[in-house]
């Protein structure tokens, strides 16, 4: 039976935004090797099925899936009838433009087309000296504003500037690097995601220790910064922050921080040590009891835990185990700080997250105490130094495969691919209950390098019921012993 066109699209539409919602697999939000086969195969059914996913491709364009879909963008100087997107109906993205003392990135955007749908720019303002450019911005224009090392005034007169073009609209997200009184003053704009770093005692937080990064999200737009328990009362009082469609909000903070917001007479000397540590513990508890009631909440990131004296490891994980058998709408969880008990035990009654990243020493208590229970978990990321490592996690996983409903298990090496010919001969020699293994190669002639997507390559083949990827600067050497297929640059 032949069902309307309007079907057709709105069932292909429910597919797509499956796989933009679940990939790319994310190495901590940069980097992606999901390849765009799918995509390709439902286009090439008729040329009314072309025609549907042209259409829904060009609405799916992103900052974070822009590699995969660039190469369905038809070239303006050569068109094509067989590419997927038309150049007119694109979104072009512009990464890394830096302004750090001069104003090169003008020439970036001079060669913009206006024939272009939109271009999406990521711009990183890290100097003191005003902006110049701004008169080039065209209508199809959208940015990413990241700000650092730059003053205050110029991160408020230049979101004011697009304020008073009301242009705000451009503005689809913000990246601060700065003192929460400069977080408050940009909140008086219609401003829907912002990323804050807490930069007040001058350090940048992603290089401490027991950081904690938190995500909240908000579809109607009613996200209330000086309700998320991440800053100081008496900053957040002092400050008449309306509501202005606030829809994303994420902020890096970390535990000692927190326990001072909570208590602001934590900073002062106690002549009872007992007395400080009980204190601790208790704002510790009403942050966590607030935290497991906030509906908001999709996304918690722990660090390493560093020399912390304020309160016990065993105490912090007491408090998250708290969090993480609550209920909540928590979809990703990212835990390399000392995982104990508690957060095995907070996981198996867990029934929201479906995304879990974890050093490799966890592995075989993550399989044997949360997988085997836990049927939400869907995609492991695993972070580990040696690919001896792997297979030993491979070896023990046959036991368990068919008791475990994951959907893809991603490695991630920071050595060579020594041990890669074993893990794949063991995944060829066994059937696991998994759709996807994914092997990241991130060690280049013995320096570990900084995941640039445009410098990895990535080979996939079909290993009984699985997808196996492989991506890696070099091509490993078992890519020359195994029929596999070479999906793209990427």
């Amino acid at each position: 039976m032949n069902l309307p066109n309007y079907l057709y699209k709105k069932i292909l539409e429910i597919i797509f935004n499956y796989i933009c919602k679940n990939f790319p697999i994310k190495y901590y939000g940069r980097y992606d090797i999901k390849n765009n086969n799918e995509f390709i195969r439902y286009s090439l059914v008729n040329k009314s099925w072309f025609k549907c996913v042209s259409k829904i491709l060009e609405r799916k364009i992103r900052n974070k899936n822009f590699g995969v879909f660039k190469s369905f963008i038809e070239s303006p100087t050569t068109p094509s009838d067989y590419k997927l997107i038309k150049y007119q109906n694109s979104t072009i993205v512009l990464k890394n433009l830096t302004i750090n003392g001069y104003n090169g990135w003008v020439k970036s955007i001079e060669k913009c087309s206006e024939q272009v749908n939109k271009i999406l720019i990521n711009l990183n303002i890290s100097s003191s000296n005003p902006v110049n450019g701004l008169d080039l911005i065209q209508n199809n224009f959208i940015f990413n504003l990241s700000f650092s090392n730059t003053t205050a005034t110029n991160v408020f007169s230049l979101v004011q500037y697009f304020s008073k073009e009301n242009s705000l609209n451009k503005i689809k997200k913000i990246k601060l690097n700065h003192h929460i009184d400069v977080l408050f003053s940009i909140l008086a704009f219609n401003v829907s995601n912002i990323k804050f770093y807490d930069a007040s005692n001058g350090v940048d937080i992603e290089e401490r220790v027991n950081n904690i990064k938190l995500k909240f999200k908000s579809n109607d737009g009613s996200l209330k910064v000086q309700d998320l328990l991440c800053f100081p009362k008496n900053e957040a009082t002092a400050y008449n922050i309306p509501n202005h469609g606030l829809k994303k909000f994420s902020v890096n903070t970390n535990i000692k921080m927190i326990l001072d917001n909570m208590d602001q007479s934590f900073l002062k000397s106690y002549e009872d040590r007992e007395d400080q540590l009980k204190k601790n513990l208790s704002s510790w508890d009403t942050f966590i009891d607030k935290l497991s009631k906030n509906k908001e909440l999709y996304s918690l990131s722990v660090g390493v835990y560093g020399f912390f004296r304020e309160l016990e490891p065993k105490l912090i994980n007491k408090g998250f185990k708290s969090l993480l058998s609550s209920p909540s709408c928590i979809k990703s969880l990212s835990f390399f700080g000392e995982i104990d008990s508690n957060i095995y035990e907070g996981l198996a009654l867990n029934r929201s997250i479906k995304n879990v990243s974890i050093p490799i020493k966890y592995f075989s208590s993550m399989v044997k105490e949360v997988l085997v229970n836990n049927k939400t978990i869907k995609n492991l990321y695993v972070l580990q130094n040696e690919s001896m490592d792997i297979l030993n996690c491979l070896k023990e996983l046959i036991e368990y495969s068919d008791k475990i409903e994951l959907f893809s298990i991603t490695f991630e090496i920071y050595t060579s691919f020594r041990y890669i010919s074993n893990c794949i001969d063991l995944l060829y020699s066994h059937h696991f209950n998994i759709k996807e293994f994914n092997f990241l190669n991130r060690k280049d002639n013995n320096i570990i390098v900084h995941p640039n997507p445009n410098n990895y390559k990535l080979f996939q083949l079909v290993s009984n019921n699985s997808i196996v990827n492989i991506s890696s600067r070099d091509t490993p050497e078992i890519i020359n012993k195994t029929s596999w297929d070479f999906v793209k640059n990427l």
